[in-house]
């Protein structure tokens, strides 16, 4: 990347997560967010609404450059995103009831809300994909039946997510599972952003009746076979940044963090080891409490 102090435009090459070269060039006259997770949406680089202290110490050009970067390469991986998600063919979702379902006695409900991962990417239907191991393994160890309700969609962000919410019923769910931050990893959402919505949505979810909420890890990038080196590379470091913000929010509202496995490949043995692994966590959220032992010489009321 090259800033040319008089012009004051950026000209970078970036390998794009297809494999091929763009070339970028920027107007950099007006100041940008030089913290990898500001306020900056999507592709926008923010103005500032007042100017600088006159004391304000000046950055130098090593923290423009990165800061430039970092605005550049959001704006291409969320455009990239977009042109890819609305292209079908590209991708593999299961198609078809998103409730599944396990028969037996008193089942527990469960809502899955989430993104790609959550919607079952590369798999051909729900019962191969994260809903229906989920369903399958806390019916198992719950000896009782599950029903498990998806609201996933696979370009879903922490924001659009949030902003769905208030049309979404929570009521009448024994366990909510939140299955975010592909997306977000993906497209480089700021951390600030992320921290934002992530909070509002975690908030919101513990506000409702259920017995448990959980959040998952993002799906790890840094593996991902469809992805270039470069791609997984930045999308897989930005993954770990948005997990220790979620850690922090799981921390301070005492919501249970589950973290997911790394895997180079979304299938259905992919969706069996994280459904054993949340599975697991809601079943136990869901048990019965062992009852009380009684004292010895004592009759059981």
């Amino acid at each position: 990347m090259a800033i040319d102090r008089e012009t004051q435009h950026a000209e970078i090459f970036v390998q794009a997560a297809s494999g091929h070269k763009i070339h970028v060039r920027c107007d950099c006259d007006k100041k940008v967010d030089h913290e990898f997770g500001g306020p900056a949406s999507h592709g926008a680089v923010p103005r500032s609404e007042s100017p600088p202290p006159s004391d304000a110490k000046k950055l130098p050009p090593s923290h423009w450059a990165q800061a430039y970067w970092h605005v550049l390469l959001r704006a291409f991986f969320w455009g990239w995103f977009r042109a890819r998600t609305q292209d079908e063919s590209e991708w593999l979702y299961p198609s078809g009831s998103s409730e599944i379902s396990v028969a037996g006695n008193d089942p527990a409900r469960i809502l899955l809300i989430g993104d790609g991962p959550a919607a079952g990417f590369g798999v051909r239907s729900h019962e191969l994909g994260i809903a229906g191991n989920l369903a399958r393994q806390t019916a198992e160890r719950l000896e009782r039946g599950v029903v498990v309700t998806l609201v996933a969609q696979p370009a879903a962000s922490a924001r659009s997510t949030l902003s769905a919410l208030g049309e979404l019923s929570l009521d009448g769910y024994d366990s909510i599972i939140l299955m975010m931050a592909t997306t977000d990893a993906f497209c480089l959402t700021t951390r600030r952003g992320w921290r934002r919505d992530m909070s509002a949505l975690v908030k919101a979810l513990k506000s409702a009746d259920a017995t448990s909420v959980f959040v998952t890890s993002t799906a790890s990038l840094h593996l991902a076979s469809y992805l270039s080196p470069f791609a997984r590379r930045i999308t897989g470091n930005h993954a770990r940044t948005l997990d220790i913000v979620t850690g922090r929010i799981c921390e301070q509202t005492g919501t249970p963090m589950i973290t997911l496995d790394a895997a180079r490949d979304l299938t259905s043995r992919t969706y069996s080891r994280w459904g054993e692994r949340i599975g697991a966590q809601v079943a136990d959220s869901l048990r019965p409490p062992s009852p009380m032992p009684v004292p010895y010489g004592q009759i059981r009321a």
